[in-house]
């Protein structure tokens, strides 16, 4: 995040918990035990800190950061916020040792970026540099951010695009786009079962997905008929009866079709 904001090539890394080098730093993040952002101390081991986000996911170094200068690395307060609420905040959890999941299967859990940022600390027993270590995690880092900006921005005009194309909506169930976004938006708009929009770029084809429930789950709310499951082409055609038919996801919540008659006829199926 600080080398976003100043420029990798202004910043250097000093990692200690030497008081005297810990009392020189500009920034101190993660050590210190000070949470004082006007002289840009960010620690959140401290005894009687408590600085929570209103849905008591707690702040930790990063978050305490990106909470003074998440708007100016992402361009906008509404960015950080997308950023806060897709990365940071899971990475404060971790952090803090607060849970905010229940794995449904013993020992399978999400590769999450902290568990990714680790992936880089230096193996047991190897002898590698864990300074070397840690600047290379930095460095995939800052790519890793710099990326999650460029997506939150496109977030954000994705669901300005929406709003406005739901201007439009007939309330048959069906929402009609004429760009590509992603259907998870569309989890707020509860009267909408499925969306069609062409699949510019990479084909010609049309896709038909069935909206999700919930953003965090796979679960929809129509689904197209089991017969289609993992059907394509021909086989497709004949048990839908749709011609232009092309493919059905054998979860039944996609279906794709070389037309947008043929995607129109395959969402009827799915309300």
């Amino acid at each position: 995040m600080l080398q976003l904001l100043h420029g990798a090539e202004n910043i250097e890394v000093v990692r200690s918990r030497d008081p005297e080098v810990i009392a020189s730093g500009d920034v101190v993040v993660d050590v210190g035990s000070e949470y004082d952002p006007e002289r840009r101390r960010f620690d959140h081991h401290q005894a009687g800190y408590d600085e929570k986000r209103e849905n008591g996911i707690p702040y930790a170094a990063a978050g305490l950061v990106w909470r003074h200068y998440g708007a100016d690395i992402a361009g906008s307060q509404e960015a950080a916020d997308v950023i806060d609420t897709h990365l940071l905040q899971s990475l404060d959890a971790i952090d803090n040792t607060h849970d905010i999941y229940t794995p449904l299967f013993e020992d399978v859990v999400p590769h999450t970026t902290s568990l990714y940022v680790e992936d880089f600390r230096p193996a047991w027993e190897s002898g590698d540099d864990g300074d070397a270590a840690f600047l290379k995690a930095t460095e995939r880092a800052r790519e890793h951010l710099e990326r999650l900006i460029e997506h939150a921005r496109a977030h954000i005009r994705m669901q300005a695009y929406i709003a406005d194309a739901y201007k439009e909506y007939d309330g048959s169930g069906v929402l009609e786009l004429e760009r590509r976004i992603a259907p998870e938006l569309l989890v707020s708009y509860t009267d909408i079962n499925t969306t069609i929009f062409p699949d510019r770029g990479v084909s010609d084809n049309y896709f038909v997905y069935a909206v999700h429930t919930s953003a965090n789950t796979f679960e929809t709310r129509v689904s197209f008929p089991k017969s289609w499951a993992g059907l394509r082409d021909q086989e497709l055609v004949e048990a839908s009866g749709v011609s232009g038919a092309v493919f059905c996801h054998q979860s039944r919540h996609l279906c794709v079709a070389s037309s947008l008659s043929a995607a129109r006829a395959l969402a009827a199926h799915a309300q």
